[in-house]
């Protein structure tokens, strides 16, 4: 077997496996804030954010799940908020989890210094935040590392063919 195609099914072939079991995952958080107003009477505004980033290192046959959806982070918070120990711990825990093995943002993570209640609290003002996550193998970037890969195994073929005197 020439060397080129002993390299093609000993480098390319298993990488190009690696790049379908491990593809690239794409998270989106859909992160909601209720603020209240310190006056009664007057309603709570409500701000809705879009975050995505790229998950490092997911497997295919282990696909990251949220642990926590955004309808029961509301409810933990609530209870938080309303002095509820227990629910402001498992809150707590279950949002550092995830965002720790997921690699959220700065922006999204709720024990950041910049996470939107901790901002608003600073400021005086009372308000609740969660999010809902979802993942998605981000299919661009796995054609992509297809693509490469055929593209690298078919110059190698070339050039092992030219060698031979097999093409002109």
């Amino acid at each position: 077997m020439p060397r080129h195609r002993r390299l093609i099914l000993l480098v390319i072939a298993p990488v190009a496996l690696l790049a379908v079991i491990f593809p690239p995952w794409r998270a989106r958080a859909i992160r909601t804030t209720t603020r209240y107003a310190a006056v009664s009477g007057l309603a709570p505004s409500i701000v809705v954010d879009t975050i995505d980033w790229l998950v490092p290192f997911a497997a295919i046959y282990a696909p990251p799940r949220p642990l926590l959806t955004g309808d029961r982070m509301r409810e933990l918070a609530a209870r938080a908020i309303a002095g509820d120990s227990a629910a402001r711990r498992s809150l707590s825990d279950s949002t550092t989890n995830v965002e720790q093995r997921y690699h959220a943002p700065e922006a999204l993570r709720t024990g950041g210094e910049i996470w939107r209640d901790s901002v608003l609290a600073a400021a005086g003002i009372p308000a609740v935040s969660s999010y809902d996550l979802a993942f998605a193998i981000d299919q661009q970037w796995i054609a992509a590392r297809l693509v490469v890969l055929t593209l690298f195994a078919f110059w190698l073929e070339w050039r092992g063919r030219r060698r031979r005197g097999l093409t002109s």
